[in-house]
């Protein structure tokens, strides 16, 4: 699991899951997971089964950081201070 999660789609990787051995794989997606606050090491892990032939929607928060510094900013609050 440590190896799917850490490749190139991370935490959002879709996995083949298969339960006691049936040979049958469920796709899933991680949807929560816990650390061992003193090793540092994943103790548990939730999935989602999800289906591959619809979409797959999900809230997603943003936050910006250092937005004042981003160019498209700067040229926001000067034209308010000339047009003030």
């Amino acid at each position: 699991m440590r190896r799917a999660l850490t490749g190139a789609a991370g935490l959002h990787s879709i996995l083949d899951v298969e339960i006691d051995g049936t040979g049958k794989s469920h796709a899933s997606i991680l949807k929560e997971y816990q650390l061992d606050k003193v090793r540092g090491g994943v103790i548990h892990v939730d999935l989602h089964e999800v289906r591959l032939d619809r979409p797959i929607t999900a809230s997603v928060s943003v936050h910006l950081l250092r937005g004042d510094e981003a160019p498209g900013g700067q040229r926001g609050r000067r034209a308010l201070a000339a047009a003030a």
